[in-house]
């Protein structure tokens, strides 16, 4: 059956219901559209409201980058009207550039031209990137294909290797930088710990900024060499070759923690 003029619905049998179409048999029915294609159990189109049911729904549309974003949720509405898709029931989309978003509630994606443009998640959801690293937050995520952009908007968990970042905020600049906002907690199963008020992290080459509101310190310690630093500014540079951490600060800068400092850091990774 053709919808729209565009859209191809393939399925064993399709029951008519006044302005609404259904699919019937055991068989999985197929949308597309040129080279997108949605595979569901079940499909119930509304004519009227231009709305579309898939139960059940894997698929593949044209990317928010390059290649293809595939998808999978238990539910899928899409209201062709709006270019509105909402993926509900632990959806998961995958995009080349910006990794796989998983949600355990919902996923909207809006459509621009026939392109994925804009996805924005409700409940847990948990950001892979392609290298692994992963993020994780109960607020919301939103992607702007056109800014490259990935904004949280609530508490976040930053995860590479053996290094973990904790923040209220964060905003993802695909694909060379990681900006957090907010009570920032740094810390590494090599013992080494820190806060900021705001952190700027590249994923290429390792390297971190910790900075301090006026008036604030960044406070950072390393168990391993038994270092501890106070300061406006830290930057953490990575040696790939010798695969260690170079740590620099910048400002009024003090090697030591004040018993003040001490007790901070103390009370921010009680229980970490």
């Amino acid at each position: 059956m053709i919808y729209d003029k565009l859209y191809h619905l393939n399925a064993d049998s399709i029951v008519f219901t006044e302005e609404k179409l259904r699919s019937d048999g055991e068989g999985r029915c197929v949308w597309s559209f040129q080279n997108d294609q949605v595979e569901a159990a079940a499909f119930e189109l509304d004519v009227a409201k231009r709305n579309l049911h898939l139960k059940t729904a894997t698929g593949h549309l044209t990317s928010m980058t390059s290649g293809e974003v595939q998808f999978s949720a238990e539910d899928l509405d899409w209201n062709h009207q709006d270019n509105h898709l909402i993926l509900i029931g632990f959806p998961k989309v995958q995009d080349a550039n910006f990794g796989t978003i998983a949600s355990e509630q919902e996923i909207d994606l809006i459509l621009k031209e026939n392109k994925l443009q804009k996805l924005s998640t409700r409940g847990p959801t948990e950001l892979t990137s392609i290298k692994g690293h992963t993020l994780k937050t109960d607020g919301t995520l939103d992607v702007d294909a056109e800014k490259n952009i990935a904004v949280v908007h609530s508490h976040l968990q930053y995860s590479e290797d053996e290094m973990t970042l904790i923040a209220d905020q964060a905003q993802i600049f695909y694909p060379d930088k990681v900006e957090l906002q907010g009570n920032i907690k740094i810390f590494s199963q090599e013992s080494h710990k820190g806060v900021a008020d705001t952190l700027t992290y590249n994923p290429e080459t390792r390297a971190c900024i910790l900075k301090a509101h006026p008036g604030k310190k960044v406070l950072f310690t390393r168990e391993q060499d038994k270092l501890a630093l106070s300061a406006n500014e830290i930057h953490i540079t990575y040696d790939p070759i010798t695969k260690e951490q170079q740590v620099k600060g910048i400002g009024h800068i003090s090697l030591s923690l004040s018993p003040e400092e001490q007790n901070i850091l103390n009370k921010v990774f009680h229980g970490t």
